[in-house]
């Protein structure tokens, strides 16, 4: 069992359970991706209803309703010990078919590589491509001073590297993953693949697209408080100018809605 599970990807799957049909796709879009073990982390009132889904995935917790980041934390925390890289998934999120296959080649062949990202196509509620990201590696150099563009959806995390830096920081609201990344990047290598290995879904539901100002203030205040005193003070002059476009970059999505 052991030298089975090492070679398969942890993926969290933090739920409320009420898009039942997204989490249907949400699943099999993980399984068509690759070998993974996947956890559903859903809240008490829903628990009943997603368990008898079980055969779907491989374990269902209770969510403890501590917000997203405890939800994701809780759920890596139950991953077998052999698992040796992860991600979380929305349940309204996708991943493309053998993705996680090209992702586990890679990360396993990199020289200390803890975090690698691919491509993600933007879609609709019916599952039309919008608008795609592919920011590649200048995503990873830009982390600290500019908009977040690594497409979380679509990485994969070591998770000696993500226990190491402290795991994700359950006081942050919307910026979490990017707080993790820019730790991440201060203990080994961050890297991406060109092809696309996922899809957020845009809707008006989606925290990331519901409460935009928040996460982009957020955002901001979590690269602010990586940088040394003196960046800090003149951080004004770059943060204003991104705060707005990544504000502001929505509207490009929602026009093609």
């Amino acid at each position: 069992m052991s030298r089975c599970l090492q070679n398969r990807v942890g993926i969290v799957v933090p739920t409320k359970g009420e898009r039942p049909e997204y989490f249907q796709q949400c699943i099999q879009s993980i399984r068509d991706a690759g070998d993974a073990f996947i956890i559903v982390v859903a809240p008490e009132s829903k628990f009943a209803e997603i368990e008898s889904t079980k055969s779907d995935f491989d374990l269902i917790i209770r969510d403890q309703n501590k917000g997203l980041a405890a939800a994701i934390n809780q759920g890596v925390m139950r991953l077998p010990e052999e698992i040796t890289y992860f991600n979380w998934l929305g349940d309204d999120d996708l991943l493309e078919p053998k993705s996680l296959a090209s992702l586990t080649r890679t990360i396993q062949n990199g020289s200390n590589m803890v975090l690698l990202f691919g491509s993600c196509r933007y879609i609709n509620n019916e599952g039309k491509q919008l608008w795609a990201n592919q920011s590649g590696v200048i995503a990873s150099k830009i982390i600290r001073f500019g908009p977040c563009l690594i497409p979380q959806p679509g990485a994969l995390i070591q998770r000696a590297a993500f226990e190491d830096v402290g795991k994700l920081n359950e006081k942050l609201g919307w910026a979490f993953d990017l707080d993790l990344f820019i730790r991440l990047k201060s203990v080994g290598n961050i890297s991406c693949i060109s092809e696309f290995v996922s899809s957020f879904r845009w809707h008006s539901d989606s925290l990331s697209v519901r409460f935009r100002k928040n996460s982009a203030a957020e955002a901001s205040l979590v690269r602010r408080s990586y940088l040394s005193k003196p960046l800090r003070i003149i951080s004004p002059i770059w943060e204003r100018p991104v705060k707005f476009l990544t504000i502001h970059a929505r509207f490009l999505v929602e026009f093609k809605l």
